[in-house]
């Protein structure tokens, strides 16, 4: 909805190549693995064939290709992976595993170690290699199971080595690992390069818990990406829990570790808890884009996440609408929009119509009966709009037989307004002192709204059930749904009740859920986030937009937040609402031109002027940027430099949000 502004700030640009990917499946709890029978006597001869991937007694994990040869977990006592019982638990070292050989690409490694006040836990590691088509993974699913509910903090970290082939030539002197860099995907959308050292860098992808603070680098992807002289490598973990990566140059490779934390202390650790990691190895030693490794990070890492379809990236402009003009304002705007445009530029048009329920965490839906309404009023304190399924039917039908692609707006975040019936307090999200959080309020309300607890089952089932009501009542008018506000759930943010529960990872989970309900109902059509991240200097909200098909934000085009929706949206769109877009033209002038995102228009609130509103001049600058955003063939996809470089240039800072009168008969 709609969120007042404080500065701008803005970035420095480069375009790149999109990427073809989506992820991890949902922890599952598991039994207690029992000891394997077929536990190797010796693990080194047993894969002394010359497999590439191996069980080195003394180095663990390694796989060797022509390029590089990688340690991933070693059997030593100072390389071996480490499991730390916070505060003062100690630490085991995971040695001597028991291992299976399912396959020649393929390792199931085995671990028993006891932790505080006597807790089994059992580790498996399962690892892989994997042929990719731009050259090989190994790929490694971690599992820790507990056998009763630990409640001691554990931290996991794995060392690991790249060890770039030693040189061919007698001429070649210089070590291959003797200068070498490191890319993070940072949060802000910066592709940032540091050379590596032997005091070595970090960088930290956070949620569910975070291990550093504001100091250390964060990620909007967990992904390094190493390069060398004549090699090069991608370090991923998966995007479902926070991981720590520490990379430091020495005489042999690059050593670096992966670390994350369970906050188990607050979050008992009861089932089985399951990580993915990877390291991906191009072909040949040709030094290949920086690009390429965030193609191999979305593969590897969200491989049941498939990228939206490939409309989304034709879309030149994008209209919200709430409700405008007591509801006559969709209609006249659709049909006035088509007048000016060619049928082939109406399909690069995409209009969201919002304010279209009966109220927040309502949305038209009766679940007891699990479907939709048949009748409802709309704005019922302010507009008055009546709407049945056939009515709102029809004017999704209007914009879309008239050439535009369509969406409808799904909910505001995880907000539901306590002064309907219906409203469900216990589902509420407190923080550890008991309070609740309140959202939007607007001519759309009725009492005080509250967010939602993510992790609560009964949320979770009831936002997929009125997703399921909403497609099979809707579907056919639509083009796709869209999510506002997911920011709501913030990275590190705990439920105490029904249980102990991360709310980012609750959210996540919700995300990727509903998207996929979308994609099996259609797969061209999209599940779309809103993320707003860097809007108000907001950096602990999750990219979400990852498991969705792209993200619709209502961020007013304001210039900060365009970097921080780079990354999550890698493979899928990115655009702002501009409720302001009159007014606020500049800033909707300046995401085109700077990053190449849609033109950005609204009515029904702000400005409240749409099309069949404008000015000529006004119809005359918005439909000549928008051809001008025709002619280009994609947007920025991450910067090459600190984003404060553009933001030094970006327009006048727009003025503050409006402000939000007390409701008038049929105020607007």
């Amino acid at each position: 909805m709609k969120t007042p502004w404080l500065s701008l700030a803005t970035f420095s640009v480069v375009i790149t190549t999109l990427g073809i990917e989506r992820a991890m499946p949902q922890p599952t709890a598991l039994p207690l693995p029992p000891p394997s029978p077929v536990a190797l006597a010796s693990a080194g001869r047993a894969t002394r064939a010359s497999a590439p991937l191996r069980w080195d007694e003394t180095k663990g994990v390694m796989l060797q290709t022509p390029v590089a040869t990688v340690l991933f977990g070693g059997n030593e006592a100072g390389e071996a992976i480490l499991l730390r019982f916070l505060p003062d638990g100690g630490e085991r070292a995971l040695r001597n595993p028991t291992v299976q050989r399912p396959s020649r690409t393929n390792l199931v490694l085995n671990y028993r170690v006891t932790g505080p006040g006597g807790i089994d836990l059992a580790v498996e590691r399962d690892v892989s290699q994997r042929a990719q088509r731009d050259g090989t993974a190994l790929v490694e699913t971690f599992k820790l199971t507990s056998s009763r509910p630990l409640m001691t903090d554990v931290e996991i970290e794995i060392p690991f080595l790249l060890q770039p082939a030693a040189p061919r030539t007698a001429r070649a002197t210089a070590s291959p690992s003797s200068s070498c860099s490191a890319v993070f995907p940072l949060k802000n959308g910066w592709a940032k390069s540091q050379p590596l050292t032997p005091a070595g860098v970090q960088a930290e992808y956070r949620l569910g818990q975070a291990m550093t603070g504001k100091d250390t680098q964060q990620l909007a992807l967990p992904l390094a990406h190493v390069a060398g002289e004549g090699w090069q490598s991608a370090v991923c973990a998966d995007p479902t829990f926070s991981a720590l990566f520490t990379l430091r140059l020495e005489q042999d490779g690059v050593k670096g570790s992966l670390r994350y934390r369970y906050a188990a202390s607050r979050v008992p650790l009861e089932a089985t808890e399951t990580r993915a990691f990877a390291v991906w190895l191009p072909a040949g030693k040709k030094t290949a884009a920086f690009e390429a490794a965030v193609d191999a990070f979305f593969r590897l890492m969200l491989p049941d996440v498939p990228p939206g379809p490939a409309w989304l990236h034709e879309i030149a402009m994008v209209g919200y609408d709430f409700l405008s003009d007591d509801g006559q304002g969709w209609e006249r705007d659709v049909r006035e929009l088509a007048r000016w445009l060619k049928p082939a530029e109406r399909r690069r048009v995409a209009f969201c119509l919002h304010g279209w329920y009966d109220a927040l965490g309502s949305y038209c839906y009766d679940a007891a009966n699990q479907r939709m309404k048949e009748e409802w009023t709309a704005f019922e304190r302010t507009r008055k709009v009546k709407l049945t399924p056939a009515e709102l039917k029809r004017r999704l039908r209007l914009a879309r037989d008239l050439g535009f692609r369509v969406l409808l707006y799904f909910a505001d975040g995880l907000a539901a307004d306590s002064g309907v019936p219906g409203y469900r307090d216990d589902w509420a999200y407190r923080d550890a002192k008991g309070n609740k959080i309140t959202g939007w309020q607007g001519p759309d309300t009725f009492g005080t709204t509250y967010l939602l607890n993510p992790a609560h089952p009964e949320v979770f089932r009831w936002y997929t059930g009125y997703l399921e009501a909403l497609l099979r009542t809707y579907g056919a008018e639509l083009d796709g749904v869209v999510w506002d506000e997911t920011f709501h759930a913030r990275i590190g943010q705990i439920a105490a009740q029904p249980d102990p529960a991360y709310c980012d990872r609750a959210m996540f989970a919700l995300v990727k859920a509903l998207t996929k309900q979308v994609e099996k109902f259609d797969p061209q059509k999209v599940f779309l986030a809103s993320d707003c991240i860097g809007v108000a200097g907001w950096d602990d909200v999750p990219g979400y937009g990852m498991v969705a098909d792209g993200t619709y934000q209502d961020s007013h085009c304001d210039p900060p937040a365009w970097s921080y929706g780079l990354f999550p949206n890698w493979r899928n769109s990115f655009w702002s609402c501009n409720w302001g877009a009159m007014s606020d033209f500049h800033l909707t002038r300046w995401g085109v031109e700077k990053f190449g995102v849609p033109v950005a228009i609204s009515n029904g609130w702000g400005d409240d002027r749409g099309p069949s509103e404008w000015r000529p001049w006004e119809r005359e600058r918005n439909l000549k940027l928008f051809r001008e955003r025709l002619q280009r063939k994609d947007r920025v996809r991450f910067l090459r430099e600190d984003p404060a470089k553009l933001l030094a240039q970006t327009p006048d800072r727009p003025a503050a949000g409006d402000a939000i009168p007390e409701p008038a008969p049929r105020a607007k």
